[in-house]
């Protein structure tokens, strides 16, 4: 069974994290989100980016919140844990990237630019800019994540079952040219 890592602030975003999770388990992924974590011996930066680098695909969620900030030497960058799951998990995994609309509403009290005096914003617009660049996919609901969420996974999928047909084709006409063309396929 496929895992998907859920990737999110939280506080802002529960009703939102709690419908993706849903989706992904019906539809029977393993799922592995901060929700289900317990008390273990470790950082929480570093149990988050084994948890990501453990799974196959990476699902980011992001709205106006930046998050936690690690006071770690290795985060020299003061990048926030949910930046770090993406930036791990980004060129090694299937990253499913998902942005709370522009014109979605969302209470003030929620987005850093309103919330937070020392930096106003800054990195959350910032790595919102960079996470547009993706083929991203953009939601105003809990349901319309879910939605989204659905069926990205299921187009992820779809397309990689395709690709391996190809290769079985590939294979299957390599056999009929002969055996010199697939050594390891000869006949006895």
């Amino acid at each position: 069974m496929k895992k998907v890592y859920i990737s999110s602030t939280y506080k802002d975003l529960i009703e939102y994290r709690k419908a993706a999770y849903e989706a992904l388990r019906k539809i029977r992924y393993n799922v592995v989100c901060m929700e289900d974590y317990v008390a273990r011996d470790d950082r929480a930066l570093a149990a988050c980016e084994a948890d990501v680098a453990a799974c196959d695909i990476y699902v980011g969620i992001f709205a106006w919140r930046y998050g936690h900030i690690p006071n770690d030497d290795d985060n020299k960058a003061l990048r926030s844990i949910t930046e770090l799951e993406y930036r791990k998990a980004s060129g090694k995994k299937t990253c499913l990237v998902f942005l709370l609309s522009d014109e979605a509403p969302w209470p003030s009290t929620l987005r850093d630019a309103e919330t937070d005096e020392e930096d106003r914003g800054e990195r959350i617009r910032k790595l919102r800019a960079e996470l547009k660049e993706r083929c991203a996919g953009y939601f105003s609901t809990p349901a319309e994540l879910a939605t989204e969420v659905m069926a990205a996974v299921y187009q992820h999928e779809s397309t990689r079952r395709v690709q391996r047909l190809d290769v079985l084709d590939e294979v299957k006409e390599s056999i009929e040219l002969g055996p010199s063309y697939l050594p390891i396929f000869r006949r006895r």
